[in-house]
């Protein structure tokens, strides 16, 4: 029996049980209320010959209905929909991370989070398919579950990279006369001198001996650092570099109890430097003194609006710069000549103007909620900026993923003499992932040129262009 559902009427009213460890055995159970259900939305005129996706934005329309029974129940359709990905996410994960007899208790982590309370109503169609952002929202619970030091509060720390540590601190730096680097020493000392740990033991806090190491790293080797910027140097004590390192505990903490949210989902989870650290919760809401009744994802949503306004009223050749640079992970020196300039051009008059006016418009806001924080701050500006670089990454490529989507899912309607080879999309791009690689460039290649209106030749970006479609195929969730 395949794992796969074929039948769109089975992908809406059956549940995977698994039965093994290792996810060997399963089954799948019938919903009866879900099937006579969506065998009467499948009569509909309207959905007579729907493809997958219709049907699937039918039912995310309905969770805002009027009537809760019928929200329930396209929850519970969705719910149900999404089953193959919470078992192919897990099944991989326990697979990579060496836990083949966790795959059950990995798909039930899984189930859990996508029926969490207000899962779909967070998800934003305009950034991804449903099965992207499901998927993005497994991966970090799972990666939390399926590692010892991930379960390890230590661990989460030890594990950040010094970008992770700049994009916590930029939360808790206004606390502490201590600069963003400051801590990104204690945290590159901390990792020198508590190693990895033998038999895969979880992490523990530092003893005494080993933060008095740390201080006397830290002491010794950064002052000639701070003379050259002209920073005063202050040396540090074992108790004030362990309340460092638990402050930044403490706001990892709090962006794990935020798992969920649209805006740290938007950023796939950093594989090459094992951090658990996501875009989006980057800043926390403003202490309780100050008064603010904001919460945090009230002021995320409203940090992320104002970049997405600013990214909307781009040009259209920044709009082109920015997907080129962001979506397809160009670089300057390559694709300057489509513009008919040289990089230095395309850097300092087409697309550092408008990054370092959203930079500006991100500074302002967080004045707002923060009334002593010193936007002049070097530190400050360079971490919100790297933010910026995540956020618009993932911002971009997204859009990019999606517009592949939409061009191939047409292409493959197009093609009618196909259509009886196979039983829907994913089918067709498993068995002829070979031609769509041919097929995608094209599409790809044409969708650019005509949406931004380049008339010079791309062949400078043919290379980025054939790799995004090859991570595309790869990486899509369906697969």
């Amino acid at each position: 029996m395949s794992i796969k559902r074929q039948d769109l009427r089975d992908k809406s009213s059956t549940f995977l049980t698994i039965h093994d460890a290792v996810g060997n055995s399963y089954s799948w159970e019938v919903a009866p209320k879900l099937q006579r259900n969506i065998d009467v939305v499948l009569a509909l005129e309207q959905y007579s010959d729907a493809i997958e996706e219709e049907i699937v934005r039918h039912f995310l329309n309905e969770l805002h209905h009027s009537d809760q029974r019928i929200t329930n129940r396209s929850r519970s359709h969705l719910v149900a929909y999404l089953q193959e990905t919470c078992y192919f996410v897990s099944q991989k994960l326990c697979f990579k991370f060496k836990r083949k007899d966790s795959v059950r208790d990995a798909f039930g982590i899984a189930y859990e989070t996508i029926c969490s309370p207000g899962f779909f109503e967070r998800y934003a169609p305009s950034k991804s398919s449903v099965t992207t952002y499901a998927s993005k929202a497994i991966e970090y619970r799972l990666l939390n579950f399926l590692t010892v030091d991930g379960r390890s509060i230590w661990g989460k720390f030890y594990h950040l990279s010094a970008t992770g540590v700049r994009q916590i601190v930029i939360s808790i730096i206004r606390k502490s006369y201590r600069d963003i680097e400051d801590y990104v020493y204690i945290h590159q000392f901390y990792k020198l001198i508590c190693p990895p740990l033998e038999d895969n033991q979880a992490r523990k806090e530092p003893i005494g001996e080993q933060l008095q190491a740390i201080c006397d790293l830290y002491n010794s080797q950064i002052p000639p650092i701070k003379e050259q910027f002209k920073k005063k140097f202050v040396a540090i004590d074992p108790q004030e570099a362990l309340e460092m390192m638990k402050s930044c505990i403490d706001e990892i903490l709090n962006r794990q109890r935020r798992i969920g949210s649209p805006k740290s989902l938007d950023a796939p989870i950093n594989s090459n430097d094992d951090s658990d650290t996501t875009l989006g919760d980057v800043f926390e809401k403003p202490d309780e003194s100050q008064n603010h009744s904001d919460n945090d994802d009230e002021l995320l949503e409203r940090l992320s609006n104002i970049v997405e306004q600013k990214i909307e009223d781009l040009t259209l050749e920044q709009q082109s710069i920015f997907i080129l640079i962001h979506g397809l992970g160009c670089k300057m020196i390559k694709f300057a000549p489509i513009y008919g300039v040289n990089q230095s051009n395309i850097s300092r008059k087409r697309y550092r103007p408008a990054f370092d006016n959203i930079v500006d418009e991100c500074l302002t806001f967080w004045q707002q909620q923060i009334s002593n924080l010193d936007i002049n701050d070097i530190s400050l500006r360079n971490a919100l900026q790297q933010w910026l670089k995540d956020y618009l990454n993932s911002y971009y490529k997204n859009k990019v993923f999606q517009a592949l989507d939409f061009l191939i899912s047409a292409y493959y309607q197009e093609n009618v003499q196909d259509l009886h080879k196979f039983n829907d999309l994913t089918e067709y791009m498993c068995a002829e992932s070979d031609e769509l690689l041919i097929v995608g460039f094209d599409l790809l290649l044409n969708y650019l040129q005509q949406k931004f209106n380049i008339t010079q030749s791309c062949e400078p970006i043919f290379l980025e262009i054939n790799d995004f479609i090859k991570s595309w195929l790869r990486d899509r969730p369906t697969n």
